[in-house]
């Protein structure tokens, strides 16, 4: 190697003390003892009430690992561990914080420092809801932010007030899931998520509702309406035909329904008693 020509090295992705060593001739030239330190990622697990959990990437040959916590002008160690998660109670008042690996009592290279409350984590549970995908299909998503912890995870469904399981998880390392329901009922479904934890206790989701029209019928609403305000339709969508007839039985409008839910203008028609018709399309 040319001493005047650029030299690079990629160092192994490990925590390792190493030296360089350059030979000239007979001659050999030893550096000072120096770290090699991958850079971690400190991620938030779960942002509760009480208690936050801080995880990051496992650093081959490190033996513990260093927590710091911003003081008020420095990085302080809180705590050593020998795991990648961290428990940290919120009574300390600290945003700030950020995670070093360790070997042999030399510490490597801090991760960046992040603000737990920016994270985008909640408590365990970032997002749970039921929607209509199709006029026969509800498509149900959650969004963990971490299993830690978890033991299993149950999907419950509820329509006319009788409770079932609809499904049942054993956590793994996914935390998107998804799940589709065919089995319709009219009048409202809703769907709730239950996490059940290690040490017996359970966290429950939002309940997220989806509103199933009954066949051969129609929903309209607001009643009244108010002025500048549409005519919402909740009916089967697709075939079907509404009319709007004024107290006399004259048609003023008509309307081929393509959707579950369509809005129908009526702002010109005047204050007073309407009826609709619903019927099969052409």
């Amino acid at each position: 190697l040319a001493l005047n020509s650029y030299f690079h090295w990629t160092p192994p992705d490990t925590l390792s003390k190493a030296r360089l060593k350059m030979k000239v001739g007979t001659e050999e030239f030893l550096s000072d003892e120096f770290l090699i330190s991958p850079q971690q990622t400190l991620k938030v697990g779960y942002n509760c009430d009480a208690d936050l959990l801080l995880t990051w990437n496992s650093i081959p040959e490190a033996d513990s690992y260093e927590v710091y916590a911003l003081g008020d002008e420095h990085l302080n160690k809180i705590a050593t561990v020998n795991d990648t998660i961290i428990t940290v109670s919120k009574s300390s008042g600290n945003l700030y914080f950020a995670v070093a690996p360790s070997i042999n009592t030399t510490t490597g290279l801090k991760s960046e420092t992040i603000n737990y409350t920016i994270q985008g984590a909640l408590c365990y549970i970032n997002l749970f809801e039921a929607i209509r995908l199709d006029s026969d299909v509800i498509e149900i998503n959650l969004n963990l932010s971490t299993v830690i912890h978890v033991d299993q995870i149950v999907i419950y469904k509820t329509v006319n007030d009788q409770q079932k399981i609809f499904m049942t998880l054993v956590p793994s390392e996914l935390l998107k899931f998804t799940f589709y329901d065919l089995d319709l009922i009219s009048g409202w479904m809703n769907f709730q998520a239950e996490l059940f934890f290690a040490d017996g206790t359970s966290l429950k989701s939002n309940v997220s509702s989806v509103f199933i029209e009954s066949k051969g019928k129609a929903i309209l609403f607001p009643n009244p309406v108010t002025i500048g305000s549409d005519l919402t339709i909740i009916s089967e969508g697709e075939g079907l035909k509404i009319n709007i007839l004024d107290s006399q039985g004259r048609l003023l409008i008509t309307k081929d329904l393509k959707y579950i839910s369509e809005a129908l203008e009526v702002f010109n028609l005047a204050a007073g008693l309407y009826l609709y018709q619903l019927v099969e399309g052409n």
